[in-house]
């Protein structure tokens, strides 16, 4: 196996390997091939080449390189191109290209989707944290209150016969007392039913259906 360190090509923000770089580590090099398909040639020492000329290390990651040998027929080694790269034994003029440049923009490409990430999680808390807010206001809107909501019976966590599940619509007789109480049903609203529909309503007040049901029973006695 060939290691061979690509080049940084600014124009396309990816890693490359050119021809030149593959004769200046294969001086037998004749043609590129993937698998068994020959993808690219060297014609001729003057490096006149058919395209394509350059390879991308994200999509061409091991390549075969046939070369000529001195022995009859030819020969296949394998060209790995890595990335991040990684140097060879001695320089070469082939990839004196590859500066520092080169480096800080291969450790920020790499970087970059792990700061996506965080991003993206950062953005989901900051969404979440939204969607709470709006629940919030929501449960303590001072707008009107709809239908089916004006329409909810009282709760109470200590009394089985006020449980939502046990009383009956607005206006509908229990089989238990013979009568329901309507917080709207009533012809003369004084202070204390006025008290209870605020904590019924949540207006202006924490909306809390006991508080709202105690006034409720002060106020009709």
């Amino acid at each position: 196996m060939v290691m061979i360190e690509p080049r940084f090509n600014t124009k396309t923000g990816e890693y490359i390997i050119l021809w030149n770089d593959i004769k200046a580590v294969l001086r037998n090099a004749q043609h590129v091939q993937r698998g068994k398909i020959a993808v690219s040639f060297h014609t001729d020492d003057d490096f006149e080449f058919i395209k394509p000329l350059r390879f991308s290390t994200f999509s061409d990651n091991v390549l075969d390189v046939v070369v000529d040998t001195q022995e009859a027929g030819i020969a296949i080694e394998s060209l790995m191109m890595q990335d991040p790269p990684v140097y060879t034994s001695g320089p070469s003029p082939a990839n004196s290209n590859y500066n520092e440049k080169s480096k800080k923009a291969q450790a920020s490409a790499a970087s970059f989707p792990e700061n996506r990430r965080d991003d993206t999680q950062n953005t989901k808390t900051k969404g979440d944290s939204h969607d709470l807010d709006e629940s919030k206001r929501n449960s303590t809107s001072l707008g009107p209150k709809s239908t089916d909501q004006a329409q909810k019976p009282f709760s109470d966590s200590n009394d089985d016969s006020h449980s939502p599940c046990n009383q009956p619509r607005p206006g509908a007789k229990r089989p238990s007392d013979g009568f329901s109480i309507d917080p709207y049903d009533v012809e003369d609203m004084n202070e204390d039913h006025i008290r209870g529909l605020a904590y019924y309503e949540g207006e202006n007040i924490r909306q809390d259906h006991v508080k709202a049901l105690v006034y409720f029973l002060k106020a009709a006695n």
